[in-house]
């Protein structure tokens, strides 16, 4: 009976896989959520935000974003090669973090407006190197179709981090539980992927070739020249409230946002991490791309304009039943974030075509638009009252995250036209 139930297909039976793992991974977290909410206030989550803003958006330049060209070459020993190009740019970047933070963490600090934050910026290298370490394994393990190896690093990521976590809060009843937790379980995360990688593939035992490096490192420079800055503008954008709130309002202002995104995005990330996977490594050898790509963004646009409209509804009522009464603003937040959320979900999960056709020049363009678009309505309403700003930010994002999509399709489109054209 079962197995009558699995996908048939082996697209299905790998989101499946992957859906499974990643269910588990995020019940995690939101069921130690309401624990955290009685054990920290909002202004803890507001330092936590603020530190997860910092690491993120550096994350992303930590790999140069070659972790994506590691899906694209035939051979996988060019593959291999790639991963390992990742680890020493990571270590680089990581290092040359650390060297500014030593020189710069007072300036840094102030700049924030938030002192509280100054001790764990030392701990930010560390952070964006255990990321960029786990991104270029990701993308490894995704190649070779190895979806077990990154269900157990998920699970093992988030069961670590939840524990430390509620074990830290209990202890001391300071933020420093939250920080904490999120670097050891990234740590755990890592650790898992990179054993597996050894003992099935020993990707780290492959001699380096100087020459065939750089010769990769030309072929993928798009990624590098277009990739790179469009990464690093959308974490940017997506970081800038906590970092902008934590400076024009107040800190537990932050702490409200993140908490709501973080309960919008929580049962999508289920769907977008497993599906983005295995979406990229389909669409690079599917033939009907278009089909693929247009029945994706429907089907993923629908489900969450449905799962997430009882928090639309009735966002104040529920965050404040299960989260507590200090968490009401964060549900009336999180109705407005409601169409952004979900637009940028759908978009989202489906954006590597960009990377696969080799075209990051047109998702830098549309970031580039979208983070002027954000600046101006901060610098506009960002005087006034945080809910009218929050607003106008979520119509802003709905609607560019739509464009997205429609920059997607005409990539597909002209790629199609071309493959005739050479026929």
């Amino acid at each position: 009976m079962i197995k009558h139930l699995k996908p048939k297909s082996e697209f299905g039976r790998n989101v499946l896989t992957l859906m499974t793992g990643t269910t588990i991974a995020q019940a995690i977290p939101i069921a130690i959520s309401p624990i955290l909410t009685r054990i920290y206030t909002p202004e803890d989550f507001g330092v936590f935000a603020l530190y997860i803003s910092i690491s993120t958006i550096f994350a992303v330049i930590v790999t140069g974003r070659y972790e994506l060209a590691i899906m694209l070459p035939k051979k996988n020993k060019d593959a291999v090669l790639l991963v390992q190009l990742s680890i020493m740019i990571t270590l680089f970047i990581a290092i040359t973090t650390l060297i500014i933070v030593i020189f710069f963490n007072v300036e840094i600090t102030q700049l924030l407006g938030n002192p509280s934050i100054s001790i764990w910026l030392y701990f930010i290298p560390l952070s964006i190197c255990l990321t960029g370490f786990y991104q270029s394994l990701h993308y490894w393990n995704n190649r070779k179709k190895q979806y077990n190896n990154l269900v157990l690093s998920r699970v093992s990521k988030s069961a670590i981090t939840s524990g430390i976590q509620v074990g830290g809060g209990l202890g001391s009843n300071l933020y420093y539980g939250l920080i904490a937790g999120e670097i050891i379980g990234q740590g755990g995360g890592a650790f898992v992927l990179a054993r597996k990688a050894w003992r099935e593939n020993k990707i780290f035992s492959c001699k380096i070739h100087l020459i065939r490096a750089i010769a990769l490192l030309k072929r993928y420079k798009k990624i590098l020249y277009y990739g790179l800055p469009m990464g690093l503008l959308n974490a940017i954008s997506n970081q800038l409230k906590p970092l902008v709130f934590s400076a024009i309002f107040s800190i537990s202002i932050v702490g409200w946002v993140y908490m709501a995104e973080r309960m919008l995005k929580a049962p999508l990330s289920v769907i977008s991490g497993s599906f983005n996977t295995v979406f990229f490594q389909n669409f690079v050898n599917v033939d009907n791309k278009l089909q693929l790509y247009v029945k994706s963004y429907i089907s993923l646009l629908m489900l969450s304009l449905i799962l997430l409209y009882p928090v639309y509804a009735h966002g104040e009522f529920i965050f404040e039943i299960v989260f507590g009464k200090d968490w009401r603003k964060a549900g009336e937040l999180a109705s407005i974030l409601y169409l952004m959320v979900c637009f940028s979900f759908s978009s989202s999960a489906i954006s590597t075509v960009f990377t696969a056709l080799e075209r990051n020049e047109v998702s830098l363009i549309w970031q580039v638009m979208y983070f002027v678009g954000l600046v101006f309505l901060i610098s506009y309403f960002g005087g006034g009252d945080y809910l009218v700003l929050m607003t106008y930010l979520s119509y802003w994002g709905a609607g560019m995250y739509f464009v997205l999509f429609v920059l997607g399709l005409m990539c597909i489109l002209n790629f199609e036209k071309d493959k005739l054209g050479e026929g």
